[in-house]
């Protein structure tokens, strides 16, 4: 029969592992004394019992390694409805070694109602009564207490060895006592075959698991991430506030450190391709750097002594700029960072950049007010590429041809018609005009049939020309007639020039249905170079400013140096520091500082005082 192994909650001897009565002080077998304390019952708890049908019960104060035990085939139950404490029971049975005898030092419990067995019949070398009230069990192998109770044991062998022996003694001397309450609870026991007394059992230490190199690699892999990650944040936050770790220190310690000296920037601009490019030039150390703060923190390193950076004008305009902003102010914010980290701000003067309109190239109409002759009129434009253009508020953009022209044709009524047109692309201020295009009747025609000279010196010049049939021709010029044939349309007229100078003549030529025609002829009379010359006087510059009008009429020249002004054919000479004026419409081309001789006459006082003469020809 096998042996049944239970947990006795009960007080027992630390010394001889006697049974003891709850409130007892003095061990009855060794006389060991009951010392009191804050957990003197746990010291005092009885462990694994092990128990064999018709012996006494018995618990194990330990095993020796020879001795031999049955072999025992470990049972594992489902561990759902049974106790940790129960498996640990099994592994802690399937540990005995094969053969092992019942230990000489088992203290034997008292029973009252048969003697106790001897240990040779423990043995597994000889089977064991069957109880009648149970089937025979497996013999389990004994179950060693807790850790501490072996070593109890080596201190207490010979002592406890005695005591077991006295022990036994009154047992086998009172067998026909009737059974105690504990050995009718022991009988109960086998009867049952299995009581949970998990909570009395000390769990037993896991052994550590045999950690594999593949997870040693990932323990230390884990830890080196860990590492980096920290190193790596570190590194972050101190350069983002301290920009080198130098400089950090710095800071920490309090070291002040003088930062880097650079002068102003020296500006230089270009043009290429109708676009003006700054280049900004910083001069300082081969160890610093240049930052530009406008260009998003822009890093140049400097080299021999020098940063450069060259910017376009249009990075600084917006993608929409304002409409009405045709400059715009720039303030560039540069700096110098040494190789510590510490930076200076570079003086940059603020300067003007311009802001471009929509450029568009007009075919028609190429002017605000143009003529039409027609109920329609096709306006012909090349826009830039990439914009976007509205006429009257219709997106016309989509009718462009393969050359990028668009032509858009709009009905147009009798009279003034108005045309909207606005065009519009990024990084540009949008182009509005508004266009007038008047729509008349054709005008009539008339043509000269001679090339008239603009200057000459006869006294009387006679005009050629064409009018279409069926128009009348008039003049408003004082000297001449017109002479006109209705049927081809051809006319002369015979211009009576008189004075020195300019005379213009306008031909006025009507047609009913149709638009009236000017047409307008400028001639210029002049002397004869050779007699006006060897006729001419020069008079003291300064007579002639004081009383211009006393040469009226008379020939006159002067020496000086030529002044161009911004009135178109109008010049100043300068004599001896003293200026007049003089217009000229001749061929000779006048540049200023050249030095001439004019010849001419009085002309007219500004509103100045200065005086102006009539040139008519030039000599350098």
């Amino acid at each position: 029969m096998s042996n049944l192994k239970v947990v006795l909650d009960h007080m027992i001897c630390p010394n001889c592992g006697a049974s003891l009565e709850e409130g007892q002080k003095v061990c009855p077998d060794c006389g060991q004394t009951i010392v009191e304390g804050d957990n003197w019952r746990k010291d005092y708890l009885s462990s694994t019992i092990e128990y064999t049908p018709g012996e006494p019960l018995s618990r194990r104060r330990g095993k020796s390694a020879s001795q031999p035990v049955a072999e025992v085939p470990r049972k594992r139950r489902g561990r759902k409805g049974r106790g940790a404490a129960e498996a640990s029971m099994v592994e802690f049975a399937a540990e005995e070694a094969p053969g092992t005898e019942q230990s000489a030092e088992e203290v034997s419990i008292p029973q009252e109602s048969a003697p106790e067995k001897p240990q040779e019949e423990a043995s597994v070398d000889k089977p064991q009564p069957a109880a009648p009230q149970a089937a025979q069990p497996e013999e389990p192998a004994p179950i060693v207490d807790d850790p501490a109770e072996p070593k109890r044991q080596e201190q207490d062998a010979e002592p406890a060895h005695s005591s077991e022996e006295a022990a036994q003694e009154p047992r086998e001397a009172a067998p026909e006592n009737p059974p105690s309450r504990r050995q009718k609870s022991e009988n109960q026991l086998v009867e049952d075959e299995h009581i949970d007394l998990s909570s009395t059992l000390k769990k037993p230490k896991r052994e550590k698991e045999d950690r594999g190199p593949f997870r040693t690699f990932v323990k230390w892999l884990c830890i080196f991430v860990t590492l980096a990650v920290l190193g790596v944040g570190a590194h972050l936050l101190v350069t983002h506030y301290f920009v080198t770790w130098p400089r950090f220190f710095n800071t920490v310690f309090g070291k002040e450190v003088e930062p880097p000296f650079v002068p102003a920037a020296v500006v230089e601009i270009t043009e290429e391709d109708g676009k003006y490019i700054r280049t900004f030039s910083v001069h300082g150390e081969d160890t610093y750097t240049l930052i530009v703060d406008s260009l998003g923190g822009k890093e140049i390193k400097f080299q021999d002594g020098v940063a450069k950076i060259s910017i376009e004008d249009s990075v600084w305009i917006s993608e929409v700029p304002d409409p009405n902003l045709e400059y715009l102010e720039v303030n560039l914010k540069m700096r110098v960072m040494d190789e510590l980290g510490y930076t200076s701000d570079v003086e940059v003067d603020p300067f003007l950049v311009y802001v471009p309109q929509t450029p568009v190239e007009f075919e028609f109409p190429n002017a605000d007010l143009s003529r039409v002759y027609e109920d329609t009129a096709t306006l012909v434009f090349t826009p830039p590429s990439g914009s976007t253009v509205t006429i009257n508020g219709e997106n016309v953009t989509n009718k462009t041809d393969e050359s990028g022209t668009v032509r858009y044709s709009i009905p147009v009524q009798m009279g003034d018609n108005t045309v909207s047109f606005e065009a519009t692309m990024p990084f540009a201020r949008p182009l509005t005009k508004e266009f007038i295009l008047k729509r008349t009747l054709h005008d009539v025609v008339i043509s000269l049939s001679q090339e008239v000279p603009s200057r000459t010196e006869a006294e009387t010049y006679d005009i050629s020309g064409t009018v279409e049939t069926g128009a009348s021709l008039t003049t408003d010029f004082p000297g001449g007639g017109i002479q006109l044939d209705s049927a081809t349309g051809s006319f002369t007229f015979q211009a009576n020039l008189g004075s020195y100078g300019l005379h213009q003549i306008v031909f006025h030529a009507t047609k009913e249905g149709k638009e009236p025609t000017d047409l307008t002829v400028t001639i210029e009379r002049i002397p004869n170079p050779r007699t006006f010359a060897s006729s001419a006087v020069s008079p003291a510059v300064g007579d002639f400013i004081a009383s211009p009008g006393n040469y009226k009429d008379q020939a006159l020249y002067f020496n000086g140096m030529v002044q161009t002004t911004d009135q178109e054919n109008q010049y100043d000479l300068d004599i001896s520091g003293q200026l007049i004026g003089f217009t000229y419409n001749g061929s000779t081309k006048l540049h200023s500082g050249d030095e001439v001789r004019i010849y001419g006459s009085y002309d007219s006082v500004d509103g100045d005082g200065k005086p102006y003469l009539m040139v008519w020809f030039i000599t350098k």
